[in-house]
């Protein structure tokens, strides 16, 4: 097994890092473009899961683009600590 030594953090640093939080932000984070692409491409077939990518139309491809740039470019730790966990 190969590890990449770049990536390994210590769990100190790591959960200060996502415990950062502002309660006074008052910003949500969508996840409705997500959950439609979800409804719209999951399948399942013999008990196997799985997201049809080959029928995502363009359109559907460019929202999802645009909902992963959008988290992208948030910055976690001005939000409150509730809405990084819930979900639209």
């Amino acid at each position: 097994m190969v590890y990449n030594y770049r990536y390994i953090v210590k769990i100190s640093e790591y959960t200060a890092f996502w415990d950062k939080h502002d309660n006074d932000n008052k910003a949500t984070i969508s996840h409705a473009d997500y959950d439609k692409f979800l409804s719209k491409y999951v399948k399942s077939k013999n008990g196997i899961t799985y997201i049809d990518y080959g029928n995502v139309v363009v359109s559907d491809k460019s929202t999802l683009k645009g909902y992963i740039r959008r988290l992208e470019k948030m910055q976690f730790y001005h939000i409150q600590r509730m809405s990084k966990n819930l979900l639209d």
